[in-house]
């Protein structure tokens, strides 16, 4: 006995769809059976009943007295009985004798009797039916429906087969693609063999394939971010104690503080790799949002005395958020940078409505066609490489991170569950950006 797993899905399909045109047929030849074999009963019951009331009106204007034994009707194929003594009822079938008055339904052998007994004059008429021909015609009718009824379901499974291999062929097709390319070996048995299983069983073996990569990588940005970490303390150190020098050339200083400006750039992006690479959320805190944006203010601008950018904190000393602190101390550093960077704004400025963080500049403003797509991945740098094609002006500035800074603030909300949105304008004496961080 094939266990439901061995069917392939066509086959399932199949016999699903038979199933249902055979319930469907079956239903139907009963119903069409028993209409007919009704409609047979319900006209010899009305044949009887007619030739009783002709017997009636008959004998209203002829005198005719009970009491002569047998009479075969005028109306074919019912034979009458009037019975006016006991000597007539013995003249009776055996199966007719001492019945009351009424209606029966007799199967005497092979034939089908109906009778109808009722009071005649001062004895009583019986009137019997033989509707052994009739029960012929259903039973006829009865063998023309079945035959009809295994042609239907016939028909229809050949039909159902051809349109399962149609439906089930894309299916069919991924399965046999998956099952080829799917790398190693599944550490799960797939409990049935048909297409489904196949593919459980290869999209298992991806799975594991997939577990393992994020497990290779997530234990690889461990390992780099420790690693480096060291020597990235090293050289910071080794150049803030260089500075303390007061005999320095102000080239060295300079190279000096562009050491410092890397070295933390360097510990940044580890960082936030790490973070969207575990994707661990940490448990939300009380942050004081004034204290936060300072922190993330002077860690994203160091001792830089070049900057043109003044901050503008109007968060409030007592405006607390219940949030992921790391989370928020990267979008704020991220968000600074990106102003430092790309805005050639003057002022940033910083304020809480609601649950809502505005980050607003008076830099340039980015063009409306950038908008929709400011938070992919290095689009600011594919932007700055056409314009490099063009003006070969722009090799002489300085390197600066370019294209991941947005995409990682995207990132962390959702993540977090947060969302962020830009509005911008470039309007000569009215340009600005201002981002929306909706925490809640």
């Amino acid at each position: 006995m094939k266990s439901r797993g061995s069917l392939s899905l066509s086959q399932r399909m199949s016999l699903a769809l038979t199933g249902a045109v055979t319930l469907f047929v079956v239903v139907l030849c009963v119903l069409s059976l028993w209409a007919f074999d009704s409609m047979e009963d319900n006209l010899v019951e009305s044949t009887l009943l007619a030739e009783k009331d002709r017997i009636v009106a008959l004998d209203a204007h002829q005198a005719t007295a009970p009491g002569n034994g047998i009479q075969e009707s005028q109306n074919q194929p019912i034979r009458r009985w009037d019975i006016a003594s006991a000597a007539d009822e013995s003249l009776l079938p055996s199966q007719l004798r001492n019945l009351n008055e009424g209606a029966y339904f007799m199967q005497p052998g092979n034939a089908t009797w109906h009778v109808l007994i009722f009071t005649h004059g001062q004895g009583k008429t019986v009137l019997l039916y033989d509707a052994t021909r009739n029960e012929e015609r259903v039973h006829d009718f009865a063998f023309i429906v079945i035959m009809a009824g295994m042609l239907c379901i016939g028909l229809s499974y050949l039909l159902a087969r051809g349109v399962s291999r149609r439906i089930t062929e894309p299916v069919q097709s991924l399965t046999q693609i998956l099952s080829t390319w799917a790398p190693g070996a599944s550490n799960l048995s797939p409990s049935r063999n048909d297409e489904v299983g196949r593919l459980i069983e290869a999209f298992n073996r991806m799975q594991g394939q997939v577990e393992k990569s994020i497990a290779q990588e997530k234990e690889f940005s461990a390992n780099l971010n420790h690693e480096i970490r060291t020597p990235l303390t090293t050289i910071r150190t080794d150049a803030e104690l260089a500075l303390e020098d007061t005999q320095l050339l102000d080239e060295t200083r300079m190279r000096l503080k562009r050491t410092l400006t890397n070295v933390d750039l360097i510990t940044d992006t580890l960082e936030s790799t790490v973070h969207l690479k575990t994707q661990a959320r940490q448990n939300a805190e009380p942050v004081h949002l004034r204290d936060c944006l300072e922190n993330a203010w002077s860690t994203s601008t160091g001792d830089d005395e070049d900057i043109k950018l003044q901050l503008i904190n109007q968060l409030l000393p007592g405006e607390v958020l219940t949030v992921n602190r790391y989370a928020m101390q990267m979008i704020m550093r991220n968000l600074i940078r990106n102003t430092l960077e790309h805005a050639e704004a003057t002022t940033l400025t910083v304020y809480l409505s609601g649950a809502r963080l505005y980050f607003e500049d008076n830099g340039k403003g980015i063009a409306q066609t950038d908008l929709p797509r400011i938070f992919e991945r290095y689009y600011s740098g594919h932007t700055r490489d056409a314009q490099m094609a063009e003006d070969s002006s722009f090799m002489a500035e300085p390197t600066k991170r370019r294209g991941l800074g947005l995409a990682i603030v995207q990132h962390i909300c959702e993540l977090e569950h947060w969302t962020i949105r830009v509005e911008s304008s470039t309007q000569p004496g009215a340009s600005m950006t201002r981002f929306i961080l909706q925490v809640a």
